[in-house]
């Protein structure tokens, strides 16, 4: 019994598209639950770097206005309004070949007939390397909350790099509201505690 099983196990991961991962995960910064995985393939990562390599021999630098872009999308998904909002994570790992700062400059969005609606992800850089490092950034692009149930496809642009020779990246799609970070929390009483600060210098001149 316990090996057939573990053939419908395999069987059932055999079925499901490649590169594809489903998974439910505690809430974190980037959203609630964790809606799907996805590992670029190989030939995305090669596409990537192919564009590298014309950038730096034409003499220019990553840039969302002049660089242009290598695309990858994933297929469509069902985004629920009840979802809202949802965010893209892109998680890279690589090695910096030289001393010093590294970094790769990424687009993420949404698309629908052709027509992609994009935004910069921020986390991607990291500063103070000596060559060899191996380096695991993670960054996400802002929340986005849809009006109407939408069925799209997450698009991941990659503009070029810096310092940064990647190996493996990661398309993730969370959905909701997640953990608040320090910062967050900060902002979000800053007002109350501001009121606070004045209304004891208030009392603090009445007694004066």
């Amino acid at each position: 019994m316990t090996r057939w099983i573990a053939a419908l196990v395999c069987a059932a991961g055999l079925l499901a598209p490649a590169g594809v991962l489903h998974a439910k995960e505690s809430p974190t910064v980037f959203g609630k639950q964790l809606v799907q995985v996805h590992e670029l393939p190989a030939e995305a990562l090669a596409r990537f770097a192919r564009h590298d390599v014309e950038l730096k021999a034409k003499g220019k630098k990553p840039s969302f206005m002049e660089s242009g872009s290598v695309d990858w999308a994933g297929p469509p998904l069902a985004l629920p309004t009840s979802g809202n909002p949802y965010r893209l994570v892109v998680r890279v790992a690589g090695s910096v070949p030289a001393g010093g700062d590294s970094a790769s400059v990424w687009m993420a969005g949404w698309s629908e007939d052709g027509a992609v609606r994009g935004a910069a992800v921020t986390g991607t850089s990291s500063a103070g390397h000596t060559a060899g490092d191996r380096v695991t950034l993670t960054g996400a692009s802002g929340p986005l909350s849809f009006k109407e149930d939408r069925n799209l496809q997450p698009v991941l642009m990659f503009l070029g790099s810096n310092n940064q020779q990647i190996d493996s990246v990661r398309l993730e799609v969370w959905s909701g509201i997640g953990k608040a970070s320090f910062t967050e929390r900060l902002w979000a009483w800053l007002p109350l505690l501001t009121g606070l600060v004045f209304l004891g210098v208030f009392f603090w001149f009445r007694r004066n």
